[in-house]
């Protein structure tokens, strides 16, 4: 924060190609994501991170930090920085996870990433599958079952068909 702000920051990371990412402790405020900054903490994001590469990574953060705010709260409290302004990010729509196979590789792959581990829906023939983990994969041969413009997307869990 405060770029980010919102309920899905870190799948919008990854959709927006950011450089970094981070975690932030603030206080609470009338306006969603708005309060002073206890702590923060920024890590750099790789090129092909998922969702749960990131989330490792802000799990991994979030022991030390819950320990200086324990140790250090009275002093971080009176120390908070003021976020000013900041971007607020909408929640996803669902058409931004649609992937069809006119979709580019590597939008598709990006998307897969966004959301690994939520649904992301591929559209073929008026039939719609679930993904909850798969990435795109650039060129390929035979007849893949969820065939890209220039790939196909290879499935890690198991579809759901709806």
């Amino acid at each position: 924060l405060p770029y980010g702000r919102g309920a899905w920051p870190m799948p919008l990371a990854i959709l927006d190609r950011l450089p970094q990412s981070g975690v932030t402790v603030h206080k609470t405020a009338e306006s969603f994501d708005t309060g002073d900054i206890l702590l923060q903490e920024r890590f750099t994001l790789d090129a092909d991170e998922t969702l749960d590469s990131l989330m490792d990574k802000v799990n991994a953060l979030l022991p030390a930090m819950m320990r200086r705010l324990t140790g250090d709260l009275d002093m971080l409290w009176v120390n908070a920085v003021p976020q000013g302004e900041g971007v607020y990010q909408n929640e996803p729509d669902p058409a931004d996870y649609v992937l069809t196979p006119a979709s580019p590789a590597a939008y598709a792959d990006r998307v897969l990433r966004a959301f690994y581990g939520f649904e992301v829906y591929y559209e073929k023939d008026g039939k719609k599958a679930a993904i909850r983990r798969g990435r795109a994969v650039t060129g390929g041969e035979g007849e893949p079952e969820y065939p890209l413009a220039d790939g196909y997307i290879r499935v890690v869990d198991p579809i759901v068909q709806k």
